[in-house]
């Protein structure tokens, strides 16, 4: 019995749902903006001691007034079969069942102590939210709450008596969200193990932006009133999540690959008015 060859087409498939092609095709995009940028990055996983990896590391940083800041974005990149598409569930931001999410933050500064940069992080959130490259791709009156996948599968059903045309039917994917999920996760745990490592650092701001990114545009459902649904190119999810012993209300950012050079635009803009906050106030507003 000989072996039969593996099919060179069907290779550059797999590869190509499995993300990794769309991993190095956004780290050139940050690259190309002027940014450091890492492949591959391994982070100890906070809940479970465990080795995790976060697809890309963005990091830009300026150094004024003796104090290094940075921006850092952790960015999980997820490919999809040619028949599914992703989806988000949405509510207005403004919503009274959500706490306003803010970006995580860390500070250490000589004579200051160390800690989180407080209002300083939560009009980092507001300045990035509101950034007009931002704006034109997403919906800032709204919160993303949950993530899907969606599938078309075919129907085996004919369409009308007698008729041999079969149409297709449209379903949760079998996988349901898990893999959103999980590279949701991963941006997160990155984010707070980055953190944690920057209290260690000394004369330092840093800002830390999770991100995920998916292959195509997303669909998106309103659930808290009008019935809307229509495809979104960016969204800003906001959630409670757990960090290091507490509950905190993170901002996440989720993109299509499509729309990462106007999201890289946004990120360029919240650097440029990081690097001019006075950081020692951050112990005084908390």
């Amino acid at each position: 019995m000989t072996e039969q060859p593996w099919p060179e087409e069907e290779i550059r498939r797999l590869a190509t749902i499995s993300g990794r092609p769309l991993e190095v095709q956004c780290g050139e995009l940050f690259v190309k903006r002027g940014w450091s940028v890492r492949l591959g990055t391994y982070f100890v996983d906070g809940t479970t001691e465990r080795l995790r990896e976060v697809d890309v590391l963005a990091t830009k940083q300026k150094v004024r007034g003796g104090i290094t800041k940075w921006v850092r974005a952790f960015i999980s990149v997820k490919g999809f079969k040619h028949d599914q598409v992703p989806a988000t569930y949405s509510v207005a931001a403004s919503s009274q069942m959500l706490a306003p999410p803010t970006l995580l933050s860390s500070y250490s500064v000589d004579l200051l102590g160390s800690g989180d940069l407080g209002a300083i992080a939560r009009q980092a959130t507001g300045r990035l939210l509101e950034s007009s490259p931002l704006q034109k791709v997403s919906a800032p009156g709204e919160a993303a709450i949950g993530l899907d996948i969606f599938e078309r599968k075919p129907n085996r059903k004919k369409k009308q008596e007698n008729s041999d045309l079969l149409s297709d039917r449209w379903d949760y994917a079998r996988q349901t969200d898990r893999a959103l999920y999980e590279g949701l996760d991963s941006a997160l745990k990155a984010a707070a193990f980055w953190m944690d490592l920057g209290r260690q650092r000394q004369n330092h701001a840093a800002l830390y932006v999770p991100v995920l990114i998916t292959a195509s545009p997303f669909w998106n459902v309103r659930i808290d009133g009008p019935n809307e649904q229509n495809l979104r190119e960016a969204a800003f999810i906001a959630g409670m999540y757990p960090v290091y012993g507490a509950m905190r209300s993170i901002l996440s950012l989720m993109a299509s690959v499509s729309s990462l050079d106007t999201l890289i635009r946004a990120l360029d803009s919240l650097v440029e008015w990081f690097e001019l906050e006075d950081v020692t106030r951050a112990r005084i507003d908390g």
